[in-house]
């Protein structure tokens, strides 16, 4: 299960009332301090041993602070596995090694020499135009072992429609299309959560677990009506057009996630991803179904998942809604995937382009990596002199020589694994 899910499940049990357990924790550097400390927390109060799995040098959580890193530096005990085994083309692990070493231009070499390709072109609809028409040409078989990535949620989009319109042009996806509204994570932070000034009218907010007195309801659609950034309160109106006044500050946004609705389009053929779990559903968060019915009159989407289970959609239901297309990837959603090849679109001029997001990236592909950029020497530029690396308020705080040193808890029993792509 996620963390996330762990922590919001029922009390700990003492540990005297349970056997001794072991939680592996996999994509620790994604861990933040809120979570770990609250995981460590938990994992003291049941008697469990706790082991974290990761890579200081992929991407960073969400939230605030950098967990994982954090106890390596305090002495936590860390095997270290340094060589490289997802990559089966040496030359793609030669790309992977040399980002890893900061060193873009000789990864942009190794993929010239067989593990890939660096592709450029200045016009950003070319750009997409040329990736959408390439992975088009790929085998159906070849498409489903190939990750398509961007690094933001527009360029998610546009690729998206750059994909579809030629899987159209070829046939792939059906003639008849069906719109639909869907549910994209605003992607509030928890301190922004708790305030009220964050939401914005028309704003859908849905709740993990219900009041006490009943409302708000848990997994019911709420629509902000209106906001007192002021006052600390947020108007909520129910399906039902039913008003309720939520304030947020006072703890329960801790529960609460916030939802704007985009309009998406599907065809029969199409790929969905899941977007949010529901384990009632069996739909996990980033899995994937194919669409292979749909019924536009009645807003119902069928799709099958790869276990050929099928299930059909109602987009008059809430929990039903958290969907997007599924051709196309960001790279932090994509972390801790593998597949045989890796589409990349990295933009030298994107903030965001830097070490730790081309590593993951071409990291992700076991056979081959291809890169669709503007520019190669400013993307190598880019990535040899930006990182996403998380400074935390304790490593503030250590530099300026305030605090002598970070203990561990001894009580709770810890161990890291450093794993490298």
């Amino acid at each position: 299960m996620t963390v996330a899910k762990m922590l919001a499940a029922s009390p700990a049990t003492p540990c005297g009332d349970r056997k001794p357990e072991i939680w592996i924790v996999d994509e620790a550097s994604m861990l933040s301090a809120r979570d770990g400390e609250a995981l460590l927390a938990q994992a003291h109060a049941e008697g469990a041993r706790v082991v974290m799995v990761g890579d200081v040098k992929q991407l960073g959580s969400v939230a605030a602070g950098r967990a994982f890193g954090q106890l390596q530096d305090a002495g936590m005990e860390t095997p270290r596995l340094a060589e490289i085994v997802r990559q089966s083309n040496p030359d793609t692990r030669r790309a992977v090694e040399a980002l890893l070493a900061g060193n873009a231009e000789a990864a942009f070499a190794a993929l010239d020499d067989g593990g890939g390709e660096v592709i450029c072109h200045a016009d950003h609809d070319v750009r997409r135009a040329r990736l959408a028409r390439d992975f088009a040409r790929l085998s159906p078989r070849n498409r489903a072992r190939t990750l398509v990535l961007d690094p933001t949620r527009e360029g998610r989009q546009a690729l998206t429609d750059a994909i579809r319109a030629e899987l159209v042009r070829d046939g792939t996806l059906g003639t008849r299309a069906m719109t639909v509204t869907v549910l994209e994570s605003v992607g509030l932070t928890d301190a922004a959560r708790a305030r009220a000034a964050s939401y914005r009218p028309g704003t859908v907010v849905i709740f993990r677990k219900g009041g006490e007195d009943g409302a708000p309801r848990r997994n019911t659609g709420y629509r902000v009506g209106s906001v007192d950034a002021e006052g600390g309160t947020v108007r909520l109106l129910d399906p039902e057009g039913q008003a309720l006044t939520w304030s947020p500050g006072d703890g329960s946004a801790a529960n609460a996630d916030a939802f704007t609705e985009v309009q998406q389009q599907f065809r029969t053929g199409d790929k969905v991803q899941f977007t949010r779990n529901n384990y009632e559903a069996k739909r996990l968060n980033g899995r994937t179904a194919e669409v292979v019915a749909i019924d536009p009159d009645e807003g119902i989407l069928v799709v099958r998942s790869k276990n050929g289970k099928r299930q059909a959609l109602d987009m008059a239901n809430v929990a039903d809604r958290h969907i997007r297309p599924g051709w196309v990837r960001t790279i932090h959603s994509a972390q801790g995937a593998t597949c045989e090849r890796v589409m990349a679109h990295l933009e030298s001029f994107r903030s965001n382009v830097d070490a730790n997001i081309a590593y993951v990236a071409v990291s992700r592909a076991k056979a081959s990596a291809i890169i669709y950029t503007d520019d190669r020497d400013r993307l190598a530029s880019a990535i040899e002199g930006r990182s996403s690396a998380k400074v935390g308020a304790i490593d503030e705080t250590l530099m300026r020589g305030k605090v002598a040193a970070i203990a561990i808890p001894k009580p709770v029993r810890t161990m890291g694994m450093a794993i490298g792509a």
